[in-house]
């Protein structure tokens, strides 16, 4: 074994029996999507009507946005928060919403 890889894998299996030092709580990835989803301004309409629900780290997102392209980016932030395959995405889009508030 090469001894500059020594250490790292001793981290690693050091981790994999204590998930625990490295895990985050249902209620911190959360509010990491919460936070993220806030700070990006393509969702400052929408990210309020988007709820989050997260449950042994897998993210549940329901609620509307008014395009495709948010609901990708929702889904996005939400998979940089969670990791790819921890995301259900029950987001709906408002179209028709969309377009009675531009006419207005």
């Amino acid at each position: 074994m090469n001894s500059k890889c020594a250490p790292a894998l001793i981290l690693l299996g050091i981790l994999s029996f204590f998930p625990c030092l490295y895990a985050v709580t249902d209620q911190e990835l959360t509010e990491k999507v919460r936070q993220s989803l806030a700070a990006d301004p393509a969702l400052s309409t929408v990210a309020d009507r988007v709820k989050i629900k997260v449950e042994n780290g897998k993210v549940n997102l329901k609620g509307s946005v008014d395009t495709e392209q948010q609901r990708l980016t929702v889904e996005k932030h939400a998979t940089d928060a969670a990791g790819p395959g921890n995301i259900t995405d029950d987001i709906t889009i408002q179209a028709a919403r969309a377009r009675k508030h531009k006419s207005q």
